[in-house]
């Protein structure tokens, strides 16, 4: 599967203006992710927008007369515009179009690390963390502020490909904005190093990507259906962007059945879970599930792997569960009737309401949680040797939590 990668790129330049009409790459397609990296120089607020489509996903401040960054984001529709408020001091912005990308209007699937900030020369982006398996596009990014004529932000980091660098100004009171992507194979910790810039305050920040994940087209004929054999690297995904009810034919028992509520996978009967059916996965294997916990409470919405039907002791499964009240992800099994957790870790705080990307890879004996596509558990386990991918929701009331998207694979 190939990263994501960058359609095109376009920059703004504004000066002392209280709105700011950005510039949008020339050639975007409908579905690409528009993301937007606004730098000002001494603004008095983070800029804002009520354009139609566009997130604010992260916003950070810098320095004694407050450089500021921001970053907004949009799926792209059939007709697309940006307007950002707040900026009455020098903006340098750059937009991207990215292209073969695996990210939903809420945002949940990209990965934003913490900026880092400094004072000095070179802005240095920070680390991804360890990412999940896949091929994935990573964004550095920075904003730096320019106070003399001779200030230049000249370099991008190595081994990064320069999409643009981009002052706002040639004079005192200007900023720049750079932006450089690199593909990347999860699995690894990648540090971007720096860019090249003249000695002043600087924000950086890191953001990666996930690819599309490919849907397959049924009807699908694996062991199960005949016994003809299914190309290797089996995938699917679900949306549930259909009717209420049940999630069909593709779906089969491992507990209690989930139903479709308003577009969302929810709990049926306590508990639920699921396992996709219609193909055969290998028995290394990955669940990935888009998570939304509405209410506080010790409940558990879960991607599971190696899940077997519910006329084995029950349904046996590995699990990795986000919890409305215990603030970090745990992995655990289903075996014989028992359930249990045995690692935990990657606060992912205790307010509700929450949307967080939750997976969870089997390989071999090795089992890795991912929040966000950062790695938050690893541990093992020789319990469990086969199985199917699925979700599963226990909780008291079906509103406490839901799924809005899934996607299930071989490694």
């Amino acid at each position: 599967m190939a990263s994501p990668s960058v359609r095109s790129s376009a920059t703004t330049a504004d000066t002392n203006a209280a709105a700011t009409a950005v510039t949008l790459p020339a050639t975007i397609v409908t579905g690409d992710l528009l993301l937007c990296f606004d730098t000002m120089d001494a603004g008095t607020a983070d800029p804002s927008t009520t354009s139609p489509g566009w997130t604010r996903i992260s916003a950070e401040t810098a320095g004694s007369n407050v450089l500021r960054f921001a970053v907004f984001a949009k799926i792209a529709g059939a007709s697309n515009t940006l307007d950002l408020v707040g900026q009455n001091q020098d903006a340098s912005i750059v937009t991207l179009a990215i292209q073969d990308h695996g990210v939903s209007a809420t945002f949940a699937e990209l990965v934003l690390i913490a900026a880092a900030t400094g004072t000095t020369g070179n802005a240095n982006p920070p680390t991804t963390g360890t990412l999940a398996v896949k091929d994935w596009l990573v964004v550095a990014a920075c904003g730096i502020d320019m106070t003399a004529t001779g200030d230049a932000l000249s370099a991008q980091p190595s081994g990064y490909t320069d999409i643009q660098r981009f002052k706002s100004a040639s004079s005192t009171s200007s900023c720049a904005t750079g932006v450089a992507v690199k593909a990347l194979t999860g699995g690894t910790v990648d540090d971007p190093g720096t860019f090249t810039n003249t000695s002043r305050n600087w924000i950086a920040k890191t953001i990666a990507v996930p690819p599309a994940v490919p849907v397959l087209a049924g009807p699908y004929w694996g062991a199960d259906f005949g016994g003809l054999l299914v190309p290797s690297g089996y995938s699917a995904t679900d949306d549930f962007e259909r009717g209420d009810g049940g999630l069909g034919s593709n779906w089969g028992l491992v507990q209690n059945a989930l139903a479709i509520s308003g577009g969302k996978a929810v709990m049926g009967s306590n508990p639920s879970a699921m396992r996709w059916v219609a193909g055969s996965f290998a028995n290394n294997q990955y669940s990935e599930a888009s998570i939304t916990l509405s209410a506080s409470g010790y409940y558990m919405a879960s991607a599971i792997v190696r899940a077997s039907d519910n006329t084995v002791n029950g349904g046996e499964f590995y699990f990795a569960r986000l919890c409305g009240s215990c603030g970090d992800v745990s992995v655990g099994k289903r075996v014989a009737f028992s359930q249990s957790e045995f690692a935990s870790g990657g606060s992912v705080g205790t307010s509700v309401p929450v949307t967080a990307t939750l997976r969870l890879e089997v390989e071999g004996t090795t089992l890795r949680a991912y929040v966000g596509g950062v790695l938050a558990v690893t541990t093992t386990d020789t319990d469990l040797a086969a199985g199917r991918p699925g979700i599963h929701i226990s909780t008291g009331t079906a509103t406490d939590c839901s799924i809005a998207s899934w996607a299930g694979g071989d490694l």
